[in-house]
């Protein structure tokens, strides 16, 4: 009996100096806390937010989105409104210079386009980038056909029926180039007025 009492006595003294070292092991030495190596990797939740957070628009991304797309809907607005007046014109200098002031309006649309689309960051061009794509092919299209206006406006004297022509083709663009604008501000969460 005394001897199973000195061998619990002894346990006992023990337990502590196990634990100390068991605790050493677990978190290492005094010298290593706070070293990268210790650090917790990455989780996916906060890779995912980490990756939101960079991709979402900036106040001036907004700022720009709205801008551009209040432009495009007004060149929209005047090449419907011009294909209507074109289709009942006989005033062919009244179609002419709507022409001309939409021309304006259309080169105002690209142009914020342009800054749009520039603004975007590396990260934000690799998340979106099928509806930028998207956005930036439809852009083409309508800088090919407001340039095709532009041609026929050069003509002296414009050929109506040409001029009508262009507009009617810069205005199927414009409604595609409004389209992919909201798409690719839908997939940014930015909200238009």
């Amino acid at each position: 009996m005394r001897q199973i009492s000195f061998v619990i006595f002894a346990v006992w003294l023990l337990l502590p100096a196990v634990g100390v070292a068991q605790q050493q092991g677990r978190h290492g030495s005094g010298a290593n806390r706070g070293t990268a190596s210790n650090a917790p990797p990455e989780d996916s939740d906060t890779a995912t937010f980490t990756r939101a957070v960079a991709d979402q628009a900036t106040e001036d991304q907004v700022a720009q989105f709205t801008a551009m797309t209040k432009s495009t809907e007004t060149a929209q607005q005047q090449a419907a409104a011009i294909e209507r007046l074109g289709a009942t014109a006989d005033h062919s200098e009244e179609l002419i210079s709507k022409a001309a002031t939409l021309q304006s309006s259309v080169d105002q649309a690209l142009s914020d386009t342009s800054k749009f689309r520039q603004s975007f960051s590396k990260s934000q061009q690799a998340t979106f980038k099928a509806p930028a794509k998207k956005l930036a092919k439809s852009d083409a299209g309508a800088t090919k056909d407001a340039k095709a206006l532009a041609h026929q406006l050069e003509e002296v004297p414009p050929n109506v029926e040409r001029v009508k022509a262009a507009i009617s083709h810069l205005e199927k663009a414009l409604q595609e180039l409004q389209s992919d604008q909201r798409e690719l501000g839908k997939a940014m969460a930015i909200v238009s007025h």
